[in-house]
């Protein structure tokens, strides 16, 4: 390799360059040959043409107390079959015949028998001048401050596992008033003992392997009998030449946050517990109310094998609650040989709320039931009672209802309506709204309290089926927000399908329209059929 030029020894002096690249060939055919980039062969001061001398002659180039330890890596390079990693510093002469430090780090390449074939690595200037050594010692005050300063304990541990170094976190932590007061000390000294041992026994891993211990949690337990909990960090402590000389730890108090997760996981565990009793209970409230549903499923009138002089009615239902607990009702009950009473409501919102005002209106019903052959009297019966529970409570809630009393033998529907949207009137000519015909409303259910609804008269001959219904259906929406509406209802009700197949196509419809298998709202269809008498 030609020396370098002296323009080109200038530019190396400049402070930027420090570090350069090198190759040894141990088995080229010219002889062990060192072979260097220029910025090495300035750290090293070649002089001549070739640069072999590092590695044939180094105790002409190293430093006295420096040659054993470079040797002695040497020798590990090359008999070591299984060493890949070369990494050593030492004291160089340079061409000043001044010694500097020369740091290299290098990859061996080896043959298939693990003979070593080359080394190539990089060569580092360090130095010995008087600015980097305050440079130096600027970041070694630094770095003692930041120790100091910040909350976490930091430690050196030798062999032993005594404390050879702390920082003031760690003597206050340790309850001294000096860290001579710690240094030379074990855990054991401030733990209780089997904690004291797992400790110890951590750190006798971390010295036989040399792999680290990273954020580990661990519960403290002192002598005194405190608990704590600290987050730990605990790395092997190497010298230059990579032996271990003990343990280096940091560790943070986490005791605040580990009880604060335990108070949580307590409370969850409570409210869990909870939680599947109110499920149970809704679980439970929900088949009571299912089975009352099911008792005002009456679905022909008069029973089949009883005279139907007069005619007779036949029922279907659709009944879909939003939720576990619904906010409507429907019931169909016979009051006589010839009248039936059909009620249905819709209680505001759905859910827990809504289902607990159904349980009242059912009671309320009952309270009432002397009047259900008069529908006007029977919803203002109802109507009062419900707006003073909601006024004791100091509850706004209100529920729309429709009450109607099928009269065979009179062929008449005597109804009364509060608030609730109105049925419609399925006939050969056409479908229409009741509320076209006969304009029979009032206040939905808990508002108005003291109210007096009206009763209006349908006669059966008028229409050949009556759909009664809550909004769940008709305000099912598409993607653009329009909704599926009472008249797309009335759209697809035709007179050619049995009151059942009527109801399948308005749910299916409703679902197609908003394009989604379930709705957001409780869905109530009731479908009343006359059959005149033969």
């Amino acid at each position: 390799m030609n020396v370098a030029s002296e323009d080109t020894q200038i530019m190396f002096e400049d402070r930027n360059f420090k570090e350069g690249s090198f190759t040894w060939k141990s088995n080229d055919s010219q002889g062990n040959a060192l072979s260097c980039d220029q910025i090495a062969q300035h750290f090293l001061g070649y002089k001549e043409k070739t640069t072999d001398h590092l590695f044939n002659d180094a105790k002409k180039w190293i430093h006295s107390e420096d040659l054993i330890r470079f040797k002695a890596k040497l020798d590990d390079l090359l008999l070591d079959k299984e060493l890949t990693f070369f990494d050593l510093s030492f004291r160089h002469e340079s061409k000043h015949e001044i010694f500097h430090t020369i740091f290299i780090k290098a990859v061996a390449q080896r043959s298939s028998e693990g003979k070593l074939e080359s080394l190539s690595g990089w060569v580092f200037l360090g130095t010995d001048s008087e600015k980097e050594n305050d440079k130096i010692d600027a970041e070694r005050e630094m770095l003692s401050n930041i120790l100091e300063d910040i909350p976490l304990t930091v430690y050196l541990k030798d062999k032993d596992s005594k404390f050879v170094m702390g920082n003031k976190a760690l003597v206050k932590r340790l309850g001294k008033g000096s860290i001579e007061s710690v240094i030379g000390k074990t855990d054991h000294d401030f733990f209780e003992a089997l904690h004291a041992d797992k400790k110890l026994k951590d750190e006798q891993y971390i010295l036989e392997t040399k792999e680290p211990m990273l954020e580990v949690l661990e519960q403290e337990i002192w002598e005194d009998g405190r608990e704590t909990h600290v987050i730990t960090s605990k790395v092997p402590w190497l010298d230059k030449d990579g032996d271990v000389k003990g343990t280096f730890g940091v560790s943070g108090d986490v005791t605040s946050l580990v009880k604060t997760q335990q108070q949580l996981m307590e409370m969850t565990y409570k409210l869990t517990a909870r939680n599947q009793s109110m499920r149970e209970e809704m679980e439970l409230a929900h088949q009571i109310q299912l089975s009352m549903i099911e008792e005002g499923k009456l679905t022909e009138f008069p029973p089949v094998g009883t005279p139907d002089k007069n005619g007779r009615l036949n029922f279907a239902y659709r009944y879909v609650p939003a939720s576990g607990m619904a906010g409507d009702l429907f019931q169909v009950t016979p009051l006589s040989d010839s009248k039936v009473g059909v009620f249905m409501c819709d209680v505001m919102g759905h859910g827990v709320r809504s289902a607990l005002i159904v349980s009242m209106l059912r009671g309320l019903m009952e309270k009432e039931r002397g009047a259900s052959n008069s529908p006007e009297k029977f919803l203002t019966g109802i109507n009062s009672g419900l707006a003073s529970i909601l006024k004791r409570a100091g509850v706004t809630m209100f529920a729309t209802a429709f009450y109607a009393v099928v009269d065979l033998e009179k062929k008449e529907i005597l109804y009364a309506n509060a608030g609730h949207p109105s049925p419609i009137l399925v006939n050969k000519e056409e479908n229409v709204r009741l509320y076209d015909k006969v304009k029979v409303a009032g206040p939905a259910l808990g508002i108005v309290d003291g109210f007096n609804y009206q009763c209006g008269t349908l006669s059966l001959e008028q229409f050949d089926r009556l759909l009664l219904f809550t909004d769940g259906v008709y305000e099912a929406e598409d993607a653009d927000g329009e909704e599926f509406g009472v008249d797309g209802m009335m759209n697809v009700l035709n007179t050619e399908d049995t009151i059942e197949d009527s109801l399948i196509s308005i749910m299916n419809s409703a679902k197609e329209h908003a394009s989604s298998e379930t709705f957001d709202d409780d869905v109530c269809l009731l479908g009343i059929r006359w059959i005149a008498p033969q």
